[in-house]
This record gives C-alpha cells, structure tokens and sequence, in this order.
C-alpha cells in the first residue's frame, strides 16, 4: 500500500498516558514496624480463606459482568497471576474494551517484564493484540512510548520505534479529534532525534539533512489530512521552517526550496481544510449527541464519506463507529460488505472473526463469515469448526438456524467435484448434513422450524440436478408432501417442473393426477400445466384422457367452492339471527328485573262480583297495576340520563373503560383535567343508579382528545384504564391490538419478575444497558402485576446487551427469563391444541416420516412418561369409534335432560 498522508493537532501526546496504577502493596519491613499493625494484620488475615474463595470464583464464560467484577477484585488484591489468567479467560470468549487493554498493559509494565527482553517480546504481543480488537488512539500512543523506552536496549532501535509510529497512523492517523495525539508524537520524538545531529553542524551533514527533511515530510503528511487545530499546526509548521532554513542549507548545500515545496504544503493543506468544513457538522453531532443515537449518526456519517469515494478514511471511520458502537451488528454487517467490496479477503476474514466475537448472536455475520472462509480457501475442518461454533453461539429464531445450515450445506455442495472418485463420500456428508438440519429443527421448533421444507427442496433439487439420482429426488418430494404441502398447488408445480426437467414422461403421468386431486388452493394451475404437457408431448388418446379427467376434478371443485360459500352465507345469517335473539331476551330480562322484589303476588282469578256490580263489563281496578310497587328513586341523577348521540362531538370523545364500580366522576376529572378542558363527562349508569364501568368523556378540541388518548392504562385506585377513540359505528370501529405481534429485535419480553415489583424498579434495571423508550408492566385488569413486561429499546443493540446480561438473573429468589419480543400467532396456537403436537413426526431424508417418541425424543431415548401411560392420538380416535359401534351409551344432551325432568 503506498504511504498515506495524515493530519494533526497541537494537543500535548503525554496528556493521554495512561495513570492507572494498581494499590500499593504493603512491605514485609513496614508491616513489622510496628506491633499495632501485627495486631490488625493477624485480625483482617482471618477472612483471607473467605476472600480467596471469593476471589477465586470463576464466572461463567459467557457472564461479561461476571468476568469484569473477578477482573476487578483480583486488581484491587494485586494478584498479578490470577489476574493475568481471569483476563484471558475473558479475553477467550470476548473482545476486551480499549480500558481494560489499557489496565491490563499498565499492570503488566509495573511487573519485571519490561527489564528483560523475552518480557519485553510478551507485551509487544500484548499491544498487538490490543489494538486489533478496537480502534484506540490512546493505546497507540501507549505502544510507541514502549517501544521508545527500551529503544537504547540491544533488542530496540530507532527503526523498531518509527515502525511503530507508522502502523499506529495507517490505524488512527486519520482520526478526526484525537488523530494528531500520534503525529504530535511522532513529531517530537523525531525532532528529539535531531537536536544532538545539529549540535557542532558547521557544513555538510547528509545526516542532519535526511533528518530535516524527514520532520519536514511528517509536517507536509498531517498537513494533508483533516484534523482538529490544524490552524495550529500550520503555524508551528511555518516557526519551524523558519527557524531551519539556515541549518538545511548548510547541511545540504542546497537552496532552502530545496527542504519542502511549500507551494503543495498549501495546496494540500487548503484541500484538508476543505475537507474539515464539510465533515465538521457531523463531528459535532457525534460529539454533543447520546450514546443510543451515536449509530444513527455515524451511519448517516459514512454515507457522506461514502459518496467521496475514498476507502482509506472509510476504513478509519468504520474502525471509529466500532469503537463505539461495538454491539451493532449491521454496522458490522456494513464493514464487511465493504471490505469485501474491496477484493482483500484476508482483511474481510478478520473483521469476520472480530465480528462474531462483538455479535454472536447475529446470524448473518456468520453467514458471511462461513462464506469468506470459503474465499480465502480456509480448510474444509476449519469451516466446520465455525459452524459448529455458529450453532452454538446464541442464535434463537427457527429463521436464523435455518439459513446457517442452508449456508453450511451450500457450502459442501459447492465441494463435490461432480464426475470424480470424491463424488460419493462428499455427497454423502452433505446427505447427512441435511438429514440432521430437518431432525434439530423440527425437534427444537416443530413446524415452524423450516414450514417451506427448504432444506429438504434444496436436497431434492441437488438429487436430480447434479448427482442426477431422481429416484432420491422422488423419495425426498413425498416427505415433503406429506409435511403438510399436499394441498398446495406451488409445491406440486415446483414438483412437476423438476421431473419434467429431469425425469421423464411416465412418471409425469402419474404426478398429474395426484396433484389435480390433492391440490385445494389452485388447481386451475395444475391443469394449465397438464393440458400443456399432453399439447407438447401426449397422443390424441392421452390428451383426451387428460382433459376428461380435468373436466371432472374441476365441477367438483366448483360444487365444493359453491358449497362452502352456501355454508359460509347460511353460517353468517345464523350468527346474525343468534345475536338478534340475545338482543331480545336481554330486553326481556332488563324489563323483568324492573319488577319490584316486593311485590304481592297477584291472583289468576277474577274478583267475585259485588251487588249491582254482576253485569258492569268494566273493572274497577286492574290487578297488575294495583300490584305493582314502583322503586324509589331520590333523584333523576341515580337513574340515568338517555342522551342522543351527537356525531359532531365524536371526533373530540373519548371512551374509557374497566373503571372500578366505585369510581366516582371526580376521579375520572382529577386524571383527564391536566389533558384540557372537559365539556362533559357522561359515566354510564343501570336503572338502579350503579356505574356500568365506562363512561363518555368531551373535550373541547380534538388535539386534547388524542393528547387524551395517552391516559390508557393509567391506574385509578389501582385499577387501570382503557382509553380509546369514540366510534359509535361498529362496521368502522378498530378492534386492533395497539401493539405489535410480531418480531421486534428492540423490544425484549419478560418474565420471571417478583409480583412486588414497580415500574421504576424495572426501568432502574433494564436502563443501564441503554435508552428505554418505553416500559409495559403487564396486569390482570384489576391492575394486579402478573410478573410479565415489555421493554421497548430505542435500538436493537441495547435489547441484544440486556438479554445477555439480564436472561437468567435471579431477583428475590425468582429466576427471570429474557427474550426478544416475538408473540406466537393465536391460530396457531389454537390449531396445535386440536391437532397433534408438531413433533409427532421428524422429516427424514428420503425415507418418509419417522416416528419419535414424546418431548421431541427419538424411541430409542428414554422417556420420563411411563409406556403404559402413552396413548397416541390415533388411538383414541379408534377407541371412540369402537365404543360407538358397540352400542356404548352416547352423553346425554340438554334436550334429554329437559324430557327426564318433565316425566318427573
């Protein structure tokens, strides 16, 4: 790579050496000093076995806290030996932060190991592996003061020292606000190395001149770049030049243009400066913004270096983003994607691993990494070895097992040199490959570990198409068939286009027919396809055939979509009908219940005539009038008002239920008058006075009516509230759950929390590992905690560190379970209680469906249930045929139970 040009700063290097020192330990010489202190040490020295043990404990290795607080104690004890051990141990499974590297390096210097050279040889490969974890300017700086001080030792040199400063710049040279820390450096220790050349220079010197011109080339180099303060170091650049100019001419004996062009210093240094008013604006957004929008804007960042067209300062600025961002993984996704733009697989290889260690649970960083293995022609041991890392790395969904076994498995059939001797033992291996991709996905997810049946589609296609076995090809389209696609007219096309492309005719007569009487979807499609095939390649006696058989499946296909539709239609009217009856004896009920209880019970005979009163046809009194004793009713208030709706006021209503029974309308005032003005509140009462629970509430304007809307779920006297819009219309009004049901990769689900715990207590929790934006504590609608809540994320990230933390902790003694938010589909579920569970049957690679035993197990594993106890579904279903054709008695229904008791 040709050198690059970098900027600069006049910020001091030395400010950023790290001050970290481990405490003090306390000398045998002091601690016998004084008897006092032999006391104090014999007391505290009776703990140490409690401590040690303490200390000593070893996390495991996926606990990244557990990891850090070990690291902490042992640093805090000064331990250096279990230290050393507890950070690598950590350093196994994951990338350490640019803070603890430098904790790490600062301990090891004060140790002895940079007073011999195999000691120095260790921490020269402690820095390495530093700065290849993350992007640190500070670690840099820490390198090149290292090599620096050992530089007069046999095994240092000044050479050893400049190559430092070089791979530190081609890192971070072009590190906007702390990049100049290194040329500043760089800088200094060169002209360090001047100052005794020029001592005693009273004529040519070429030394003193190579020299000159060298510090000349590293002000001409940050110049060039766009750094922070470059004003400032354009006019230490100019003192500088001033102040050499006599010694390089007399050094060289050569003009003092001779030195440096300042003409191209100008340009260059205009150029940069340029360039740092346009990318100025999104430094200081980065600088002034919060860390969960830091990925938003370092995105947005490099789209605009993107558009520049300069890979170097894309790399630099995506090593920036990571630094800070180091659990985002599509901004690792990003890097790669670039770097492998670029053609340098070795560089995307290693991005790849580091990728995997920050976001191992991300599955297409491991796709991606599975593939450049492939492309740097890594060894078919070593890739497996990542996959089967991949598996085991953290992954959840059934999507994302899928497509690593689906990358794996094209992977090895990418390997089989088709034709040759290897042919058969490779394509077995990949046979096996996805024979077992099939049994852990349906065993793990049942059906919807891979619904399409891709893995097994994939494996038929291969079959016929390459190692042209179309009889396996035929055994593996059953399977898939029979797992729920024999009614899908896409799976048997798919079917008839590879046996009309690999197979042959008498075979495709057979699957015609099978699939124009399997198919309920669409079999309009199966008999194009038919009728296409017999036109191109049928006799007149088989197209005639062919087209009487079409004719006969479709009229029953018709009479089966008209009776469905009769159905459906008569399904409707009744439903119609049953809630029109409901509606009418609830009237009827309503009017009864407004009969007094007290009343007397009236007579079904006629009162005896009095006297002359024998032949009057008209009755003094009527009995049921007479009879009936009104409710009393204190005021108009207690019973209710009937208000007509009116349609303008409906755009600025709200309708709120589950209120409490005893909830009163100042209550209902006290939490919607901070929202506006309310014009009227109208609490929906029975005849009797009492609160149906809800109520009607007016505002004055419609943004107070959705500034109203907030208020859902807001708890009055502990119970919470549904707030929602008024629609008076049934046929318009949203019926809609307000959240989402589906996969949110920012929103986590909870359970497991102890019943007493508040909605700050889980903010205070989950809050440290981002920016919550929002809290749902789920209840039972008397707004008691049901241990289970939703916490919304601003950002994937933030979810992806609290699962990793949070999942598993216990909190007064209650073990709490964190996933991503991803509730399952309610047909689903209620299609899985009637029908058999989904892990009845394993797909099996060319051999039809294999039984399993319950729990997902195989027959031959050891099942917790007794045999006697396990009964299959099939078998019940005999059993009750049997009972029925013996004459058993059937359950009696409500009819036969009303007969029974009028015979009584």
């Amino acid at each position: 790579m040709e050198e690059m040009d970098l900027g600069e700063s006049t910020t001091d290097a030395t400010s950023v050496e790290n001050t970290a020192q481990l405490p003090a330990k306390t000398s045998d010489d002091s601690a016998d000093s004084d008897d006092s202190d032999d006391d104090s040490d014999s007391s505290s020295n009776a703990d140490m076995p409690e401590k040690e043990e303490e200390v000593d404990s070893i996390p495991a290795p996926f606990d990244y806290n557990g990891h850090i607080e070990r690291i902490k104690r042992l640093r805090e004890r000064g331990n250096f030996e279990l230290l050393r051990e507890a950070r690598e141990a950590m350093n196994t499974t994951f990338p350490l932060s640019p803070e603890l590297w430098l904790n790490w390096l600062e301990d090891e210097r004060l140790t002895d190991k940079s007073t011999n050279p195999e000691g120095r040889a260790t921490l020269v490969a402690l820095f390495d592996r530093a700065v290849a974890d993350y992007l640190s300017v500070d670690i840099w700086v820490e390198y090149v003061y290292f090599t620096i001080g050992y530089m007069g030792e046999p095994d240092g040199s000044i050479e050893k020292v400049r190559s430092v400063f070089e791979r530190g710049l081609m890192a971070a040279g072009l590190h906007v606000p702390k990049g100049a820390l290194l040329w500043e450096a760089y800088r200094e220790f060169e002209g360090i190395v001047l100052s005794p050349l020029m001592e005693g220079c009273d004529g040519e010197n070429p030394v003193v001149a190579d020299q000159l011109k060298r510090v000349a080339n590293i002000f001409k180099r940050q110049l060039s770049v766009p750094l922070l303060n470059m004003e400032k170091t354009y006019t230490s650049f100019e003192e500088w030049l001033e102040s050499h100019k006599a010694i390089w001419t007399t050094a060289s004996g050569k003009p003092e243009s001779g030195l440096i062009e300042i003409k191209n210093v100008e340009m260059a240094y205009k150029k940069a400066m340029d360039r740092l008013h346009q990318i100025q604006p999104y430094e200081d957004v980065l600088n002034t913004s919060e860390e969960s929008m830091k990925v938003t804007h370092y995105k947005e960042y490099l789209k605009f270096e993107q558009s520049l067209g300069e890979p170097v300062r894309l790399f630099s600025l995506f090593e920036r983003a990571l630094s800070d961002c180091p659990l985002d993984a599509p901004l690792w996704l990003g890097y790669i994607e670039f770097s492998d733009g670029l053609g340098d697989y070795g560089k995307t290889l290693q991005l790849c691993k580091r990728a995997v260690r920050n976001c191992p649970w991300y599955a297409l960083l491991w796709q991606q990494y599975l593939r450049c293995m492939e492309k740097n022609s890594e060894t078919p041991e070593a890739i497996k070895g990542v996959f089967e890392e991949a598996l085991k790395s953290g992954i959840q969904t059934a999507e994302d097992f899928r497509n690593i076994w689906l990358e794996y498995s094209c992977y090895l059939r990418r390997r089989i040199d088709w034709g040759s001797k290897e042919e058969l033992p490779l394509l077995t291996e990949l046979r096996e490959t996805v024979q077992a991709a099939t049994e852990h996905l349906t065993q793990v997810f049942g059906e919807l570990g891979d619904p399409s049946c891709q893995l097994l589609r994939f494996m038929a296609t291969v079959e016929a198409v390459q190692s042209r076995k179309m009889e396996v090809a035929r055994k593996i389209w059953n399977d898939i068939l029979h797992l729920g696609h024999k009614n899908s007219a896409s799976s048997w096309l798919q079917y008839i286009h590879l046996e009309t492309a690999y197979g042959d005719s008498k075979h495709l007569r057979k699957l015609f027919p099978r699939a124009l009487q399997a198919t309920r979807d669409w079999p309009e499609s199966i008999v194009e396809e038919w009728m296409q095939f017999e036109r191109v390649e049928g006799t007149l006696e088989s197209y005639e055939d062919a087209l009487y058989k079409c004719r006969i499946r479709m009229k029953q296909v018709t009479a089966e979509r008209e009776k469905a539709a009769a159905e459906e239609a008569g399904s409707q009217q009744a439903s119609n009908t049953k809630k029109v009856e409901k509606k009418r004896e609830k009237i009827k009920t309503d009017k009864g219940d407004a009969i007094s209880e007290d009343r007397r019970p009236l007579s079904l005979k006629r009162a005896a005539p009095i006297g002359n009163e024998t032949k009057s046809r008209e009755p003094t009194s009527d009995p049921v009038k007479s009879s009936f004793k009104k409710p009393k009713i204190e005021s108009i208030e207690d019973l209710g008002v009937v208000t007509e709706h009116d349609p303008s006021k409906d755009n600025r209503t709200v309708f709120v239920s589950n209120l409490d029974y005893s909830t009163t309308n100042e209550q209902i005032r006290d939490v919607f008058e901070s929202v506006g003005t309310i014009t009227e509140l109208r609490l929906v009462k029975d005849f009797k006075g009492r609160s149906k629970g809800f109520c009607y509430i007016v505002f004055s304007s419609f943004n107070e009516m959705n500034e109203a809307l907030k208020k859902d779920r807001v708890p009055i006297d502990g119970r919470p509230i549904f707030v929602s819009k008024c629609d008076p219309d049934k046929h318009t009004r949203q019926h809609s759950f307000k959240y989402a049901t589906s996969l949110e990769k920012n929103k986590l689900f909870v359970k497991g929390l102890p019943l007493s715990s508040t909605k700050e207590e889980v903010e205070e929790l989950f809050g440290q590992y981002g920016k919550v934006k929002d809290i749902r504590l789920v209840t039972y609608r008397n707004g008691h905690f049901k241990g289970l809540a939703y916490v919304d994320y601003e950002d994937e990230v933030s979810a992806a560190q609290a699962i990793i933390k949070v999942d598993g902790m216990t909190i007064k003694d209650r073990t709490v379970f964190v996933a991503l938010s991803n509730p399952p589909d309610r047909r689903t579920s209620l299609l899985s209680e009637h029908n058999e569970p989904s892990t009845s049957k394993v797909q099996s690679l060319g051999g039809g469906l294999k039984d399993i035993g319950p729990r997902g197990r195989g027959r031959t594993q050891v099942a917790f249930l007794p045999r006697a106890l396990q009964v299959k579904h099939e078998d019940s279903k005999s059993d009750d045929k049997a009972n029925s054709s013996n004459g058993a008695p059937k359950p009696r229904s409500n009819a036969d139970f009303r007969k029974l008791l009028l015979e009584k």
